[in-house]
């Protein structure tokens, strides 16, 4: 048996037909109501007629009344319905003792001699011309303000709606092409850096402790690669699995490159830890960027004096802290509180201010903390709160390692 399958719109299609409906849902809504702000205003000024010519003949009924039940012929009747005519200039016909006359739209008004029926008064109204009046009547012109404001509102929700919608586009259609770059950018690395490998296990020249930094730094580029293409991946990019990492491991191998390439800066490593790995739910090349950032940022304001750097790793109970202590030239305390700012840069002259912005992000990705403290003249302490890996995270990254 043929089943009907309900077609599915996805992406730009889908977009655009939700566009049309609402659109058409407000074309609809605003002729509902333009039909009811006409239909009301009609019958309103019908039933003023109505109530106008009520009023006229309750003046005259006695009159009238008396006339049909003599039988007599004075002119009265005349001269009523002549003044009828006048009290509403869409009454079309009016005509006394024939209930039945045929009209379009019309009203019957029942004579009465005391509380006794004598006759009827017939009378017959111009849809046009009661439609015309209307259109002046208080009522329209209210409830055309009320639908005219209704419009402008609807109008302005869904230009900002629309301008929103734009907006997400654009937004989306850089991050695929930010996307796109970074992973050409990962692939076009992968090349030189094979050959940068292969040069350093061929180098017999080079003594071992340039080919550790050597391989350090090889490896850091190799991570950059790789954490481009995750992040290119939009499926892996807000997955909520994190790659955790050694601090330990990775806090060593960031100072022995440093020690190399400063080599008259004093830089001090304590970790304050009893377990031998100290596993944190951060990736390594994400640990490795933060630190490398900090540390950049305490040797660039230290000047005239010898640096001197501290690293201390303290433990809490879910989580582990990175202290980076310098004793540079320090910030002020108005500028501390933009540090973290995305693109905010201090005293650089080609800071790009994407450093501790990306810091405090990593922070709040994983559930962890970014604290800035210093002092003028005295230097900067910075730290970082690392929630603490789970213990069953921990298993697998230790048979990882095995």
């Amino acid at each position: 048996m043929y089943k009907w399958k309900v077609p599915k719109f996805e992406g730009q299609h889908q977009k655009r037909l939700l566009s049309i409906l609402q659109t058409h849902f407000y074309m609809i809504l605003a002729g509902l109501l333009t039909a009811q702000i006409v239909l009301s205003s009609f019958w309103n000024e019908r039933n003023q007629a109505d109530r106008s010519i009520e009023k006229y003949v309750s003046l005259w009924e006695d009159d009238i009344s008396r006339e049909n039940l003599l039988q007599a012929s004075s002119g009265l009747k005349e001269k009523i319905v002549k003044q009828i005519y006048e009290l509403h200039s869409a009454i079309e016909a009016v005509t006394i003792q024939d209930q039945d006359a045929q009209c379009g739209l019309g009203s019957t008004f029942v004579i009465r001699y005391g509380v006794l029926p004598s006759g009827f008064l017939r009378v017959c109204y111009s849809a046009n011309d009661l439609l015309w009046q209307s259109l002046f009547s208080p009522i329209f012109v209210g409830g055309l303000i009320l639908l005219m404001s209704f419009t402008a509102l609807a109008l302005r929700n869904r230009y900002q709606s629309l301008a929103a919608q734009q907006s997400l586009e654009a937004e989306l259609n850089l991050n695929r092409e930010l996307a796109r770059i970074s992973r050409q950018v990962a692939h076009d690395i992968r090349g030189p850096l094979t050959a940068l490998q292969a040069l350093a296990h061929l180098s017999h020249e080079m003594s071992d402790e340039k080919k550790d930094l050597m391989n350090l730094a090889l490896e850091r580029i190799k991570g950059i690669a790789n954490d481009l293409l995750i992040r290119a991946n939009f499926k892996n990019r807000y997955s909520d699995k994190e790659e955790s990492a050694d601090l330990r491991r990775v806090l060593k191998d960031v100072l022995t490159q440093y020690k190399v390439s400063f080599p008259e800066a004093e830089m001090t490593l304590e970790i304050q830890a009893q377990q031998p790995e100290v596993l944190v739910s951060l990736s390594s090349i994400r640990i490795y960027r933060m630190l490398s950032n900090l540390l950049n940022n305490s040797l660039e304001s230290i000047q005239g004096k010898a640096a001197e750097i501290q690293i201390i790793v303290t433990e809490t109970m879910d989580r582990y802290c990175l202290q980076v202590i310098d004793n540079g030239c320090g910030i002020p305390s108005d500028v501390l509180a933009r540090l973290s700012e995305e693109g905010f840069s201090y005293n650089k002259i080609n800071g790009s201010g994407l450093g501790l912005f990306d810091a405090k992000k990593s922070m709040y990705e994983v559930g962890g903390e970014l604290q800035i403290q210093s002092k003028l003249g005295l230097g900067t302490h910075v730290t970082l709160a690392i929630p603490k890996v789970s213990s069953c995270s921990s298993s697998e990254f230790s048979s990882r390692r095995a």
